[in-house]
Order: structure tokens, then C-alpha cells, then sequence
């Protein structure tokens, strides 16, 4: 309680007052330009409401220039009704499924700057982009005048969520212009990607895109098409109605095939990376002798380098897979590739991955979510057939950051299609598609030196494990932190000496693996903690290890 004396010593009529004090959890925490202001009592806000002010020194990295996706936490002013050219709101971001989802609402407030003592009347009230606006920014930087310091005052670069879209393309041809209903707003085009906001597109195609036809029996041509195809270079064959097109010749064909992909993307506004990959069977006047295994190593390829192109991996990965116009196996192929390369994703350091599926309603074009799921740990289609990989399999950690440095990095699985008479032929890769998933997760997560004790139990690789492999590794550690917690080692000591529970095993895996797994690889007569400074470097014995990585 608090009050205002009068001349007799009462109360002042109208000075009786009470304050709630109330320390809340910080959600947000603003770093300031505080050069020039004092700390200690100050007056913030009207009202006469007081706050106490600490000012310290931090390096917080508030950029100049803000480029790319951002979130806004404070109202962004429009004093002319508009928002720059360098601003352009796409909507909230909501929890979904799981994960953060962008959903297409842009809210526009009305903002009131308080009330001027010195003028004594109300400020003027300005439209105002509302907080909670995810935007795309294109060199947003201070300049003069109150709105644009504003500006960059209010918005925070969001890096923590990156969004890869990926398109199942079959033939353009057959396309035509319609008018899709993108959740809520209505965009034309004569693809469905029209509706899809991401840092990063990739379309799928195969290498016989550029042999396809369209037209012809009532329908009509895809002129947008026909348009991109001159420009790549390809020869466009018109024969009444119909049109078809190929490449002049067969030396550089996956590089026509990209060319045309590339300029048909840009009519409808996007700038794609473009896979290509083998095709399989009959098309027109041609037979491609493709195979399951190319392809789909060329897609898994395709699908990480793009991944990898996003930047530095950490937060929340989605992948929008957008399967409106692909044909035959190519929506299962893509599905298929792009659960693997979530986890190749988890491996190199996102914290989970959120998977969406869309496609488009016939003839009404409702761009459509299918589903949604959320990947947290890495997956193993099968038990596979590296020791790196199996030590992660298993629950090995250690053993994986020993082992992984010993493979080769993975090479592309460079394909060039040869032509003979009307077969396409494709050379024998040397890799299958699953082994080429093993090589990249492999090399995704591989740390450049054997983590210490301390730095395992909080590697962030462990956390993307399967949930009963994290939590067999972070009981062996804890166990292993707790006995040294009272004692300081000298010298080497084996694991035995320490863990009072512990008994010799001199030939491990004779029968079994159960002991290995179920102590994360660190087999009590095979491992030695040593002393590393303040920490313990774990040293085991690969060769006594390597039997049970292959059961």
C-alpha cells in the first residue's frame, strides 16, 4: 500500500494506492542499444507507471542488416498505411502437428504511441503489422525517422526453423493455368507450388521429362511449357495439336533436362534446385533402362545437398513434399528419400524434423495437407552393414566417433544417360540406396575428434537417438560421471575398477551383443578412463568391440 500526505498529515484525497509486484518467467529477452540511457529509476510508459532499469553490458549480435525469414515481436508501424518494400508479412507461426507450422495470416492492429505530457492530448494511433508475424526480409536496415529505426528494432531474424520444399514434377505439357486455393488465399499458376512458402525449392523430375508430349485430342498444350523448352535449347516438334520435345542430342542430356525445369520454375516466380534423376521404361519412341537403385540414389543425393544449402543445421527442419504432379513411383520414391534425409538432418545437428505431405483436389485445386509427422530420432530401414553406422544402431556413440572418420566421404552417384538407337542406358552405380543413406548419415554427424567424457554426455547427437538407446547412453554415463564424482584418477584405470557392479569379460559378443547394447558400448574389461585436464578422455578397444558391431 502506498498513499500521499496532505498540509494536515492524511491521506490526500485520490493518493490512495496499492502495487502488485509480480516477477514473471521471461519469454522473450530484447537486447537494446542502450547508449545514453542510465540505469536506475526511470518512468517507462504513460500513466506515470516506474520500472528499475539495470544496464549491463552483453554481446548479443543484433544485426545491421536483417536478410531473409523474421519474426516480428513488436508492432511494426505503417504511418502511410503500407509496409515497405523490404518487409513482406506471410503469416503466424503455430504450433501443429507437433512443430511450428506457417499458417497464411497477416494481421494488421491499430498501435496508439501513448499519451504526450509536454502536449497534453493523445498521440496519433497507426496501423501496425501485429507481433507474432513471420516475414521475409530483403535488407532491412536502419535509416532515418522514427518508423524505420522502428522497423529494425522490432523484428528478429528467425533462424531457428528452415522450410525445404520439394516437388514431384511429371510433364509440364499437360498443364494448364487454374486458380489454387492456397489455405485461405487464391493464387494462379499452372502448379501447384504457387501455394508454397520456403528458404529452399527442389523439383523432382526424371530424365525423360524432356521426351515427353502434350496436347492434341481436345487438349490443349501447356504454352508456358513449350516456351521454357525453346529456351532450354530443346528441339519442340509441333504436329497439329500436339507438341513434343527432346534434346538435339544425347550429350548433355541431364543438363537440358535442368534448363528447362529451371525456366519453367521462374515463370511462376521461383528459383528451384533441380534433381534429375534415371527414368524407367517406356516413353514415347524411347525405352529407358533406368533402375529402381539409380534413382533413388540420385533423389537421396539431390534431396541432402539441398538440405545442406540451407546453412548452418539447428533448430526445427520442415519438409514440405508437395506430390501433386508427380506420376507413377515418383510420390513413393520421394516420400521414401525424404524420410531418410530427416535423419540424415538429425544427424548434423537439427533438433527434430517435421515431414508434410500435400497435394492438390481435382478440379477444385484445394492445395491439401495429407499429413503431417514429426522426426525426432534417427531411422534405420534395415540393420545396416557399416560398423559406424551399426555403433549408432546399437547405442554406440563412442565407437561411432571413432569409427566414422574412417570411412570415405560419400562421392555423388554421377549419372549420364547414353543413347542407343531408342534405348537410354545408365552405367551401373556401384552403390545401392541404402548404403549410399549409410555413407551420408555417417559423414553427417562424424565430430572432428573423440568427444571426453563431459563433452558425450551432453552431445547433441545422442539426443536424436532412438528414445531407448538416449536413454541406455545417458544411464552408462551417469553411471561412469557418478563413480569418478568422489575420486580422482591419476593414471588410465579400467572401467572394472571403478563400477562397483562391474565384472571381467575378456572375449565379448562370443554369443551375443546384449552386454554391448545394453551398456552403450562400454564394455567394463575394454574401456579405460583417462585423465584430460578438468575431464576424462574414454578410451575402449575397438578390436575386443568389433565382433559385436557385427552380430
Amino acid at each position: 500500500m502506498g498513499l500521499s500526505l496532505g498540509p494536515n498529515k492524511t491521506a490526500a484525497p485520490g493518493y490512495l494506492y496499492s502495487a502488485v509486484y509480480v516477477a514473471e518467467k521471461a519469454k522473450y529477452i530484447y537486447y537494446i542499444d542502450a547508449e545514453g540511457l542510465r540505469g536506475g529509476l526511470a518512468r517507462l510508459g504513460g500513466e506515470g507507471r516506474m520500472a528499475v532499469v539495470e544496464i549491463e553490458e552483453a554481446s548479443a549480435g543484433v544485426p545491421e542488416v536483417i536478410n531473409g525469414r523474421a519474426l516480428v515481436l513488436t508492432p511494426v508501424l505503417m504511418p502511410e498505411g503500407e509496409l515497405p518494400n523490404c518487409i513482406k508479412p506471410l503469416g503466424v507461426l503455430e504450433e501443429r502437428g507437433g512443430g511450428l507450422e506457417l499458417v497464411p495470416k497477416v494481421r494488421v492492429i491499430q498501435w496508439g504511441l501513448g499519451f504526450s505530457e509536454v502536449c497534453k492530448e493523445r498521440r496519433p494511433m497507426y496501423p501496425a503489422l501485429a507481433p507474432g508475424t513471420c516475414g521475409g526480409c530483403q535488407r532491412l536496415q536502419e535509416k532515418r525517422g522514427l518508423p524505420r529505426r522502428a522497423w529494425l528494432r522490432g523484428v528478429v531474424a528467425v533462424r531457428s526453423m528452415k522450410r525445404l520444399y520439394v516437388a514431384t514434377w511429371g510433364n509440364p505439357l499437360e498443364w494448364q493455368e487454374v486458380e489454387y486455393q492456397c489455405d485461405g488465399a487464391r493464387k494462379r499458376g499452372f502448379a501447384s507450388a504457387v501455394c508454397a512458402e520456403a528458404d529452399t525449392y527442389v523439383i523432382f523430375v526424371l530424365d525423360s521429362v524432356i521426351t515427353a508430349a502434350g496436347g492434341g485430342r481436345g487438349k490443349r498444350v501447356n504454352p508456358h511449357a513449350v516456351a521454357a523448352a525453346k529456351k532450354a535449347g530443346l528441339r519442340v516438334n509441333e504436329v497439329g495439336e500436339e507438341v513434343s520435345v527432346e534434346p538435339p542430342q544425347c550429350e548433355g542430356w541431364r543438363a537440358y533436362a535442368r534448363r528447362y525445369v529451371e525456366e519453367l520454375a521462374r515463370v511462376i516466380g521461383i528459383e528451384a534446385a533441380v534433381v534429375v534423376t534415371a527414368a524407367l521404361g517406356r516413353l514415347g519412341r524411347r525405352v529407358f533402362k533406368g533402375n529402381p537403385d539409380i534413382m533413388l540414389s540420385e533423389l537421396l543425393w539431390g534431396l541432402w545437398q539441398a538440405v545442406k544449402g540451407l546453412g548452418a543445421p539447428k533448430g526445427q527442419l520442415t519438409i514440405l513434399l508437395d506430390v501433386t504432379h508427380g506420376i507413377n513411383f515418383m510420390p513413393t520414391a520421394a516420400l521414401w528419400a525424404a524420410r531418410l534425409v530427416a535423419s540424415i538432418a538429425l544427424a548434423a545437428g537439427y533438433d527434430k524434423v517435421v515431414l508434410q505431405a500435400y497435394n492438390s483436389t481435382p478440379y477444385e485445386w484445394h492445395y491439401v495437407k495429407v499429413f503431417s509427422e514429426e522426426i525426432t530420432h534417427i531411422q534405420f530401414p534395415q540393420l545396416p552393414k557399416s560398423p559406424a553406422a551399426r555403433a549408432l544402431y546399437y547405442g554406440a556413440p563412442l565407437h561411432y566417433a571413432l569409427l566414422c572418420r574412417e570411412i570415405p566421404w560419400p562421392s555423388p552417384p554421377a549419372v549420364e544417360p547414353r543413347c542407343q538407337g531408342g534405348e537410354i542406358h545408365y552405367p551401373p552405380l556401384g552403390v545401392k540406396p541404402l548404403q549410399l543413406y549409410e555413407e551420408l548419415l555417417t559423414a553427417a554427424g562424424c565430430p572432428p575428434r573423440t568427444p571426453t567424457l563431459k563433452e558425450l554426455m551432453e552431445w547433441r547427437l545422442v539426443r536424436v537417438l532412438t528414445p531407448t538407446a538416449r536413454k541406455v547412453v545417458h544411464h552408462e554415463l551417469n553411471s561412469v560421471y557418478n563413480a569418478l564424482r568422489n575420486r580422482k584418477l591419476e593414471r588410465c584405470t579400467k572401467l572394472a575398477e571403478l563400477l562397483p557392479y562391474a565384472f571381467e569379460d575378456p572375449e565379448p559378443c562370443v554369443e551375443d551383443n546384449r552386454n554391448f547394447v545394453a551398456h552403450a558400448g562400454l564394455l567394463a574389461s575394454h574401456t579405460e578412463l583417462c585423465p584430460h585436464g578438468d575431464d576424462y578422455q574414454i578410451k575402449v578397444n575397438l578390436n575386443a568391440a568389433m565382433p559385436c558391431l557385427e552380430i
